[in-house]
């Protein structure tokens, strides 16, 4: 008689084990699919272009001038450059005549005094200053969405290396 109370205790334990697994395992489930995975990335059609430069030689500044020829408004770029035509571009680009921290960080945000949006079509124009290395041969354009929910987007696939001429 003992034997078969024993037993049955020995069972209800498992039954108690199994019940929880299975819980478990539904809401890890539930759980799992509530959850997205998805990397907030840039819409595939933006497209930052540099329109026309001119170099002033003598105090080592560029004057770009920037062309969103993409159908979503960009905020911004990261611009790096090279002193060589070879190799990527890793050196900052920094706005002419800013001392602050944005600026000298190689970020442009587009707008004069207020960030605003570079539409689809429209253009806008920078100086820079390239004298800490006093040539100038490759420019990296990275353009950014600043999304409300997602926060800052940087189009890594959007990329634009331009060769730069007659800046010496």
């Amino acid at each position: 008689m003992k034997n078969k109370k024993a037993v049955s205790e020995v069972v209800s334990y498992v039954l108690l084990i199994i019940i929880a697994v299975s819980l478990s395992a539904l809401v890890f489930t539930f759980l799992k699919s509530q959850i997205s995975t998805d990397k907030p990335q840039c819409p595939d059609d933006v497209s930052l272009i540099i329109k026309e430069y001119k170099c002033d030689t003598a105090t080592n500044k560029i004057n770009i001038t920037f062309q969103n020829k993409g159908n979503f408004n960009i905020d911004g770029s990261y611009i790096s450059y090279s002193n060589s035509s070879e190799g990527a571009p890793k050196y900052k680009l920094n706005i002419s005549g800013k001392n602050n921290d944005i600026s000298s960080s190689g970020f442009l945000y587009f707008g004069i005094s207020v960030p605003t949006s570079l539409r689809s079509g429209e253009s806008f124009q920078q100086e820079f200053d390239y004298s800490d290395y006093n040539l100038i041969e490759k420019v990296q354009l990275i353009p950014f969405i600043n999304d409300v929910k997602e926060g800052l987007l940087i189009c890594e696939k959007r990329v634009l290396i331009q060769n730069i001429n007659n800046c010496e």
